[in-house]
C-alpha cells in the first residue's frame, strides 16, 4: 500500500539459510531476482514494488508481531529526478569534475 493508513511503514522478511528453511528461501529471493550465492553478497536493487499479505502472529511468550505470509515483486519503481539535487562531479554537464560554484544568470 502506497498510501492510507500503512504509509511509511516498514515490514521484514526473514530468510534463514538452513536446510530446513533453505527451499523456502530460495523461493521468496528468486522472486526478488537473486538466484545466485554470489548475489546476496551485492545489495538488492533498491525500489522494488511488492504485492504483500501480511499477517498478525502471536509468539510463545505472547507478542503479537506481523509477518509476511506471502509476497510478489510486481517491478521496480525509479524516484522521479529533483530537478533542484546537484549535480554529481564529473557527470555529462560538468566532465572534469569542477563544479561552478559563481553565481552567473547568463548560465542558467
Amino acid at each position: 500500500m502506497i498510501d492510507g493508513d500503512f504509509q511509511g511503514r516498514k515490514l521484514w522478511l526473514d530468510c534463514w539459510l538452513t536446510p530446513a528453511a533453505l527451499p523456502q528461501s530460495k523461493r521468496d529471493l528468486a522472486k526478488l531476482g537473486i538466484t545466485s550465492p554470489a548475489q546476496m553478497e551485492q545489495p538488492l536493487p533498491k525500489w522494488i514494488r511488492c504485492n504483500v499479505t501480511a499477517v498478525v502472529r502471536r509468539d510463545d511468550d505472547g507478542i503479537e508481531r506481523n509477518k509476511v505470509q506471502i509476497f510478489d515483486a510486481v517491478g521496480i519503481d525509479k524516484p522521479k529526478a529533483d530537478a533542484f539535487a546537484p549535480k554529481p562531479p564529473g557527470d555529462a554537464a560538468d566532465p572534469k569534475g569542477e563544479a561552478d560554484t559563481s553565481f552567473d544568470p547568463s548560465k542558467l
